[in-house]
């Protein structure tokens, strides 16, 4: 049995009362349409919703067990059945689980407080065999006005030698070459690189480029165009390697969420945070840093 742990409670701070967030389950797609297993996120300012793909794939070293979209060339090591949401009654949280029939299980809790939502991811390995897990969550803006311009960086920001600054500002050899192709921008920071990185080798046959510049936290901040509010999403910064925003969406991402070695009959989870506040960079980074 997967045991969930509770999310952590939030922190207020003194100025603007905090705008109203609310998180629902996003509701299943029909079968022929991507199987999001998502919530939105939503503020009392916000037209529409942020979309967070919760998560967007789960892979081991048995292959790719869960991936929301119907890309046919990323073959699945069986069929997944999306979960339905339950919802605590008493706190509003939202929390699900889905066990596959190779023993690689997962489950979510998303919570919210004040001006931030706070989300829990677990893995659980009941293989019978010590498994490599890897996960990604996307921070899907699509559907939110204000937030949803492609192809920019312009209003996409993180904290680079402590200067809060505009992803639109990094350099990359490849971002000209690849953006002349794509029409769109698609970035990759790397943070806690290791040697060897494998995304380093695989820059050339891949659409995204890397840029030179190495982030200070792993934070990812977009701006709404009237500038008068900022979303972030980040995970621990212990578990993260990357930074990515890909505009043609436009997504943010803070992982991947990943595990080596866990084994037969261990767990992993990990702690996400997603900000939703007026446009005060500073004000961000209070929050971030008060539980870090």
């Amino acid at each position: 049995m997967m045991v969930l742990v509770a999310a952590c409670g939030g922190c207020r701070t003194a100025g603007h009362p905090p705008a109203h967030i609310s998180i629902e389950p996003y509701p299943h797609n029909p079968p022929d349409q991507n199987q999001y297993l998502a919530f939105k996120a939503n503020a009392s300012w916000l037209d529409g919703y942020i979309r967070v793909r919760f998560p967007e794939n789960v892979n081991s070293s048995l292959g790719m067990h869960f991936l929301d979209n119907l890309e046919p060339s990323r073959p699945r090591v069986s069929k997944v059945e999306l979960p339905d949401w339950k919802t605590d009654p008493a706190t509003g949280d939202l929390s699900y689980e889905v066990k596959t029939r190779e023993g690689i299980d997962f489950s979510g809790r998303v919570h919210s407080e004040g001006e931030i939502i706070y989300m829990t991811f677990t893995v659980a390995n009941h293989s019978g065999h010590p498994q490599d897990i890897t996960s990604q969550v996307c921070f899907d803006m699509s559907q939110a006005t204000g937030l949803n311009e492609q192809s920019t960086l312009d209003r996409t920001h993180t904290w680079i030698d402590g200067e809060y600054r505009s992803l639109a500002t990094t350099t990359s050899p490849r971002a000209a070459t690849k953006f002349a192709r794509l029409h769109y921008n698609w970035l990759l920071m790397l943070y806690n690189e290791q040697p060897n990185d494998p995304m380093r080798p695989i820059e050339d046959q891949c659409a995204w480029w890397i840029v030179d510049q190495k982030p200070d936290f792993p934070l990812l901040a977009r701006e709404t165009a009237d500038r008068k509010h900022l979303v972030a999403i980040s995970w621990g910064k212990n578990s993260v390697r990357r930074l990515m925003t890909n505009t043609h969406i436009p997504c943010l991402h803070t992982d991947p969420l990943e595990c080596k070695n866990l084994a037969n009959g261990e767990s992993h989870t990990w702690h996400g945070r997603i900000f939703i506040l007026e446009n005060d960079p500073q004000k961000l980074l209070r929050l971030y840093h008060a539980e870090e």
